[in-house]
C-alpha cells in the first residue's frame, strides 16, 4: 500500500503533539510575570500558524488535498480550544475557588486561552488569505474575534467573560472529518450521510445551546455593564461586535438546517 493510504490516519496522529492548549496547563502564578506583545500575539500565532501549514502541506502533498489537512487542524484545535472554554464556564460558575490563590491561578488560565485564541484566529486568517478560498462570512468572524480578543489582551477588559466565550468554537470540532466524509461530492454513500447528518446535528446542538446562551446571556450585557471603562466609543464597538455575531449566528443556523435536510439516515 502506498503511503497516500494512509493520509486520514497519519494526518490526524500528526497533528496531536501539535496544539497543546497552554491554557490546560500549570499555569505560572508568579507576580513578576508581565505579558509583552511577543507572548500575547506573536508566539500564540506560531504556535498555531506552524502546525497550520504543515498539515496542509502535507495533505497537498500526499492527497492533492491540502484542504482537507486544513479542515483536519482546524478540527483539531477548535475542539481543544472549545473545551477549555467550556472548563472556563464551568470553573467561573462552580468549580473555582475565591482564594487568593485560586483567583490568580484563574487568571493566569484565562490569559493563556485568550492568548491562544487571538493566536488560532490570525494563523487561520493568514493560512485561509494565502490559500485563497475564505468564506466572506468566516472572514467577518475571524476579524470580530481578532478585535475582542486583541482588545482583552490589550487592554484586560474583563479577561474572564471573554475566555468563556472560547466555548464557542467546539461547533467546529468536527469540520476535518465532515471534508472527508464529503470527499466523493454528490456520490456519498449512506453510511457517510449518517455520519454528516449527525455532525450537522452535533453543529445545531451546539448554536442553539452553547453559541446563542453565550452571546445572549454571557456577552449582550457587557457594554452597558462596562461602560464606564469603555467609554461611549468602546460601548459602540462591543455593541457592533455583539450585533454583528448574532447576523452571523442566525445566518449559520438557517446554513446548517439546510445542510441537516440534504443528509439522510436510512
Amino acid at each position: 500500500m502506498s503511503l497516500k493510504s494512509f493520509v486520514p490516519l497519519i494526518g490526524i496522529i500528526s497533528i496531536l503533539p501539535c496544539a497543546p492548549l497552554s491554557a490546560t496547563c500549570e499555569p505560572d502564578t508568579s507576580e513578576n510575570r508581565s505579558p509583552s506583545i511577543v507572548s500575547n500575539f506573536v508566539i500564540p500565532t506560531l504556535y498555531s500558524i506552524v502546525p497550520e501549514v504543515v498539515a496542509t502541506v502535507f495533505t497537498k502533498w500526499a492527497k492533492d488535498d491540502g484542504q482537507f489537512g486544513l479542515d483536519m487542524y482546524r478540527g483539531y484545535r477548535c475542539f481543544e480550544l472549545g473545551v477549555a472554554g467550556l472548563r472556563r464556564v464551568y470553573d467561573y460558575h462552580y468549580g473555582q475557588k475565591r482564594t487568593n490563590t485560586a483567583i490568580a491561578v484563574a487568571e493566569e488560565k484565562d490569559l493563556s486561552l485568550n492568548q491562544a485564541m487571538f493566536g488560532y484566529l490570525l494563523a487561520d486568517t493568514i493560512v485561509q488569505a494565502f490559500m485563497g478560498n475564505f468564506r466572506t462570512d468566516l472572514l467577518i468572524h475571524h476579524l470580530m474575534g481578532l478585535t475582542l480578543w486583541g482588545a482583552t489582551l490589550t487592554y484586560g477588559i474583563f479577561p474572564d467573560v471573554i475566555a468563556m466565550n472560547a466555548a464557542v468554537e467546539i461547533l467546529s470540532a468536527l469540520k476535518g472529518f465532515e471534508t472527508y466524509f464529503k470527499r466523493n461530492g454528490a456520490d456519498i454513500s449512506l453510511s457517510d450521510q449518517r455520519f454528516l447528518k449527525s455532525a450537522y446535528a452535533f453543529r445545531l446542538a451546539v448554536i442553539l445551546l452553547i453559541r446563542y446562551p453565550i452571546w445572549l446571556v454571557l456577552d449582550w450585557n457587557l457594554p452597558n455593564e462596562h461602560y464606564a471603562e469603555l467609554g461611549p466609543v468602546g460601548w459602540g464597538v462591543l455593541r457592533s461586535l455583539n450585533v454583528g455575531i448574532l447576523g452571523l449566528e442566525t445566518l449559520w443556523l438557517y446554513q446548517t438546517g439546510k445542510a441537516f435536510n440534504r443528509y439522510r439516515f436510512w
